[in-house]
């Protein structure tokens, strides 16, 4: 007796997963104008194909990556007077992925994919931050705490130039408090956004 095949049926789910998590890795380490759709496809065990009819193009799959990445409510929903710490808490944890800096840091090397990244920075990350941080000067706080966060990112993640560990925990002190002192309104940590009449 004969049995009927077993189709193998996609998990659009699953896929789709597979697809963001490989975007995510491959734009993080070769940056957008180097990773190619096959080149996501093949890490994510999926057909190129299917890549366009999910996300449409390049620039498209890029956008749903960061989006996909972006976690603020780790941070921004916790006690305001523990963002510093939580903030610093979080890059040093390995075991958390955080390819969003690395992301927008090299998109630069492609137009499009710049124009992405400083339109998902603004709407996503800018102003919900803003927001939950309130006045005065919001915004400046917002842009402040992105690219303190940033650059401790890059260089504690990507581009290790200090290796002793008393080091980096004095730069990881240094980040919490200075974020901490941000988020509280401090002005001394905002002297450089204030114009020249008001120095």
């Amino acid at each position: 007796m004969t049995t009927p095949a077993t189709i193998k049926r996609r998990d659009p789910q699953r896929s789709r997963a597979n697809i963001l998590a490989a975007a995510q890795a491959l734009f993080a380490e070769r940056g957008y104008a180097q990773t190619g759709l096959r080149e996501i496809a093949s890490l994510a065990g999926v057909s190129s194909t299917l890549l366009v009819k999910y996300y449409e193009s390049k620039a498209g799959l890029f956008e749903a990556a960061l989006s996909n990445a972006l976690e603020l409510e780790f941070i921004t929903s916790e006690d305001r007077s523990r963002f510093g710490e939580n903030l610093v808490s979080a890059v040093l944890d390995t075991r958390r992925p955080i390819t969003i800096p690395a992301m927008l840091t090299l998109s630069i090397g492609d137009a499009e994919a710049a124009a992405i990244s400083a339109r998902f920075a603004r709407q996503h990350i800018i102003k919900p931050v803003a927001k939950w941080l309130g006045p005065p000067r919001a915004s400046a706080r917002a842009y402040t705490i992105l690219m303190l966060s940033t650059g401790f990112i890059i260089y504690n993640r990507h581009i290790l130039i200090e290796e002793s560990s008393p080091a980096r925990a004095s730069v990881a002190n240094w980040l919490a408090h200075t974020a901490q002192a941000i988020v509280d309104g401090d002005e001394s940590a905002l002297e450089a956004y204030q114009p020249a009449s008001r120095r």
